[in-house]
């Protein structure tokens, strides 16, 4: 039997399927080739999909409008950077691309980094690099607690990190995982449970769980930095806010930049947030010399990113450099190795999280970079 692509007689399958119309393939009809100005292919030109864009090409720092993705792989990245399967596209950020350049006023000379950035939201007018107590010093086995907030207060610090879930009543709680199993003497899932339940677990047996609104009002001077774990946290979170009225206080960072984005859409711009992991990513693509994503969004004033993944660099010079041109800071977490910290502030990063808060604070001290609540704490001791 003959193919329905076969020639009746003489040239070729090939030069058949050529001249068949456009439309008659529905793969072709929404490829974009050479054209002839009758709208016709020009010869050569391929019929089945577009012209792939090379690494240099202008396209490849265009988003694509129907997936919302980077097209483009760096030849030069590592295969886990590419992800398996590469060349492959890499996700884009849920916000509009801005222009690349912030207004020049963020960016002055001096403070010992190449470039410094102004602070662009009130969450982070302080003197860098700043100081961040990750759960409050997460190696004392009471991360979370008002006891371990307390004595980051106490040793000096005036940045707090925590993570929030909201309990079944919508009661918002600085703790980390979803379930009381690991930390303390209860049970069950916190989205599942009633806040009158949760009040009573202890962490480590002897400390409650306190709410974000405890935080809050126990230290109206400090700055909270609030990592949101999951969706059904954001409404909960967002009426906290509000009630405290302490937009100013806080900078809400996620994983997930969509948890981000709905956070920043109900209490607007004057939010400090950070990048998300698709946000951090494009970041690290744009510190490639010769290779700009448009990745610049207006009021995202910082990006709190690890030091490496699985062995893969993220924090270098030339993303610091890349990230302060862009108008944010560059906070690095968890870092708790005092050589590992010495060498992100000598890259210029602006801020360090880390559990070892006396650690980080004698280092800081020995560099006489030590901007806490007392500018001369006795190194080794409490303040």
């Amino acid at each position: 039997m003959r193919s329905p692509i076969s020639p009746k007689s003489g040239g070729s399958a090939r030069s058949t399927w050529r001249s068949r119309p456009r439309s008659a393939s529905p793969r072709c009809a929404a490829g974009s080739g050479p054209r002839t100005p009758d709208n016709t292919p020009k010869r050569g030109a391929s019929l089945f999909r577009a012209p792939r864009p090379t690494w240099h090409s202008r396209k490849c720092r265009d988003v694509n409008p129907h997936h919302g993705l980077v097209t483009g792989v760096p030849r030069h990245l590592p295969r886990q950077a590419a992800g398996k399967g590469s060349p492959r596209p890499f996700p884009a950020a849920p916000f509009r691309a801005a222009p690349l350049v912030p207004p020049r006023e963020t960016i002055t000379p001096g403070c010992g980094h190449t470039r410094c950035v102004q602070p662009s939201h009130p969450f982070l007018d302080h003197p860098r690099p700043l100081a961040f107590a990750h759960r409050g010093g997460a190696l004392d086995g009471l991360e979370n607690s008002m006891t371990a907030f307390q004595r980051a207060v106490d040793l000096g610090y005036r940045y707090l990190e925590t993570d929030v879930h909201a309990t079944a009543d919508g009661v918002v709680l600085a703790f980390h995982d979803k379930t009381l199993d690991r930390v303390t003497d209860r049970r069950g899932r916190l989205a599942e449970l009633p806040y009158r339940e949760v009040a009573n677990a202890r962490i480590g047996g002897r400390e409650p769980i306190p709410r974000l609104e405890d935080l809050l009002s126990a230290w109206p001077d400090v700055r909270i930095n609030v990592d949101v774990k999951d969706m059904p946290a954001i409404g909960p979170l967002v009426k906290t806010i509000r009630r405290a009225k302490a937009t100013g206080r806080l900078c809400v960072a996620s994983f997930s930049e969509k948890r981000v984005a709905a956070v920043r859409e109900e209490l607007g711009p004057n939010l400090c947030t950070s990048l998300g992991t698709s946000g951090v990513l494009a970041l690290r693509l744009a510190s490639y010399g010769g290779w700009l994503v448009r990745l610049a969004r207006r009021g995202i004033p910082c990006a709190q990113v690890p030091p490496a993944v699985r062995g893969y660099p993220v924090v270098t010079r030339r993303f610091v450099r890349t990230a302060h041109e862009l108008g944010m800071q560059v906070h690095a977490w968890v870092v708790n190795d005092p050589a590992e910290i010495s060498r992100l502030l000598d890259l210029g990063v602006d801020g360090i999280m880390t559990d070892r808060l006396e650690a980080l604070r004698d280092l800081l001290v020995a560099r006489g970079a030590w901007h806490g609540s007392h500018e001369s704490p006795p190194p080794g001791g409490r303040t």
